[in-house]
């Protein structure tokens, strides 16, 4: 009876918006880390495949050389139904430092349009900024699929690459230099964008022709880029300037509004 009370409880949950929950994870004990572990890593184990557990965590949870916020979404039986994963890494290029952040995100099918990825990233990103005014910000990514860039193209004012943008030759150089840095290893010769990644989305042969037939100018830039090889991710840049955000933060609120 007890049991049939919890499952009708997790079912009523799918269809109310998720609990959210945000995580400095620095500045938890290993103890705290392992249990979050516990919890995160069945998710992205639906989701992806690429890493083990314990390559999970030295990468996502218990990384000395970057500092990791997490967004968490729980449903009414404290599941994980979602997580964002934001990390910033202190680099020097050309003897100036910065910072380069990278994202990760994993939503379960039913709640993404419950979840809100951009406030999270313009967030972080603007938490960043005015915390070290002084300090270059890049936010990094090689994207692994076609939402998560349709996400970024949405809201970010500036960005590289894009479908309709002639990139700056100094950005495009910095993404290229940065990703070498990072280990990002190019899989096309012709394309330095396309780099290898160390997580592959699940991705349904239904899903698959539905990326392939959309209409979306970013979805289809996307999927001609990358050809939706499992394993392969586009590398998007996003500068962390004060213009840039302001102006990110003000489309992604007219796209809300409107």
């Amino acid at each position: 009876m007890l049991e049939g009370h919890l499952k009708r409880k997790c079912m009523l949950s799918q269809s109310s918006s998720p609990k959210i929950s945000f995580i400095q994870v620095n500045s938890l004990k290993s103890e705290e880390k392992l249990q979050y572990l516990e919890k995160i890593y069945p998710l992205y184990d639906k989701l992806f495949h690429g890493k083990s557990k314990q390559e999970f965590y030295e990468c996502y949870i218990d990384n000395p050389l970057a500092q990791v916020d997490i967004e968490l979404f729980t449903d009414n039986c404290e599941r994980v139904v979602g997580f964002e994963i934001m990390r910033f890494f202190n680099e020097v290029f050309h003897s100036h430092p910065v910072t380069l952040c990278c994202l990760l995100i994993g939503i379960d099918k039913e709640y993404r349009r419950k979840s809100d990825v951009a406030s999270f990233v313009l967030r972080e990103s603007a938490k960043f900024k005015l915390l070290h005014p002084f300090r270059k910000l890049y936010c990094i990514n090689t994207v692994i699929n076609p939402a998560s860039y349709r996400m970024i193209a949405r809201y970010a004012y500036e960005m590289y690459p894009r479908y309709n943008t002639v990139p700056d030759d100094d950005l495009a150089n910095f993404l290229i230099h940065a990703a070498d840095k990072m280990g990002f290893a190019i899989v096309d010769n012709k394309n330095h964008l396309i780099r290898k990644t160390g997580n592959v989305v699940k991705m349904s042969p239904k899903d698959r022709i539905k990326w392939q037939s959309e209409s979306d100018p970013h979805v289809q830039f996307y999927v001609n880029e990358t050809h939706l090889i499992p394993g392969h991710g586009l590398l998007t840049l996003m500068p962390g300037t004060l213009k840039n955000l302001v102006f990110s933060v003000l489309k992604y609120w007219l796209n809300r509004l409107f």
